[in-house]
Formats: C-alpha cells, sequence, structure tokens
C-alpha cells in the first residue's frame, strides 16, 4: 500500500514538474513590457512580443494609442533583428517608412545592401499588419530570410515625423541599440 502510494505521489510530482516547465513550443514566445509613458502616446511602445516559429517569426508590437495617418499608414517604424549572439549588433532590420516596406541585412547597426539590389530594398515574403483599433504592428518574417536562427532576439524603433520630415517623437524598445532577450525557436 505504502509503494502504490509513493508511486503514485511520483507520478503526481513528475507531471506537475512537466507541465511547470513546459514544452519546446512554448520556449517559443516570449512577451516584453516596455516602460509606460516615456514617449509620446501615439508612438509609445507598450509591449513587444516575439514568436519564433518553425516557419517563421512574428513581432507583434503594442502601441499606447497607434493612430494612422489620412491614408491608413502608421508612423515609421523599424524592427532590427539579432541572430548572431558571436557578432555586435543586428543582422536584419525590417520596418517600414510612408508607402514603403524594407527588409535590410545590417552590419553594426548600419544598413547594407544585398549584391544583387543595390538599393537595398528586399521583400523576402515578410508581411505587416497594421491595426489601429487593436493598437498593433505585427511583423511576420519567414525563418528562411533570417537564415534559420535557432534563436533571436529583437529591437524596436518608432518614429513619428512633421510635414517638413523632422522627428517629432520617438520610442525604442527596449532601449537605443539594445535587445530585448532571446527567443528560441519553437
Amino acid at each position: 500500500m505504502r509503494l502504490r502510494r509513493a508511486s503514485s505521489l511520483l507520478s503526481l510530482l513528475l507531471s506537475t514538474a512537466l507541465v511547470a516547465v513546459g514544452s519546446p513550443a512554448s520556449a517559443a514566445t516570449k512577451t516584453f513590457v516596455d516602460a509606460k509613458g516615456d514617449a509620446p502616446f501615439d508612438v509609445d511602445i507598450r509591449k513587444v512580443k516575439v514568436v519564433h516559429g518553425k516557419k517563421a517569426v512574428r513581432i507583434v508590437v503594442r502601441v499606447q494609442d497607434l493612430v494612422l495617418d489620412e491614408f491608413g499608414l502608421a508612423p515609421e517604424s523599424s524592427v532590427f533583428i539579432d541572430t548572431k549572439k558571436s557578432k555586435r549588433g543586428p543582422e536584419y532590420m525590417v520596418g517600414t517608412g510612408g508607402y514603403h516596406a524594407y527588409f535590410f541585412a545590417v552590419k553594426n547597426w548600419k544598413l547594407l545592401s544585398f549584391p544583387d539590389d543595390p538599393y537595398g530594398d528586399i521583400t523576402c515574403g515578410w508581411k505587416l499588419a497594421e491595426s489601429e483599433s487593436a493598437d498593433l504592428l505585427t511583423y511576420q518574417v519567414p525563418r528562411s530570410c533570417l537564415g534559420n536562427p535557432s534563436r533571436i532576439r529583437v529591437s524596436v524603433v518608432i518614429r513619428s515625423y512633421d510635414q517638413d520630415g523632422n522627428t517629432v517623437s520617438s520610442d525604442k524598445s527596449p532601449a537605443y541599440r539594445k535587445f530585448h532577450g532571446w527567443v528560441r525557436r519553437g
């Protein structure tokens, strides 16, 4: 009888430990909270959620009060993606500005051009969804565009400009040239 109770207790403890640790798929998603009120409301980044799946990386940026302009465009945004801990800075940048959407190779936080495209504007099949009602910018980038990394980390910048092209406001998450934590592929 005691052996049966001990066995049942051991089974219960092991199953609880497995649930607490989580499955490999649960390690693919991390949410990072940014400081509230550290930038004007229209660019104030509140949360950055990174989902590192088997086929794509999804970065969801929640802004305090996302306001699209009269053309339905969000403020300029850039997501810097680091895939190699051994190299300084990010390797890629995906972003928008006006009517343009960009995917660039990056070195030491500077944009590079690809040999087959002198302007560096590579689409690579990535997508952006903007939702003013949900205050969300959602980027989805195929992992193949990033060299199929085992882990990534991101840095996000949002800027708004006046009619003369001068920066009016901006927010950086987590901070200027800093990254959120690593997210392993699930």
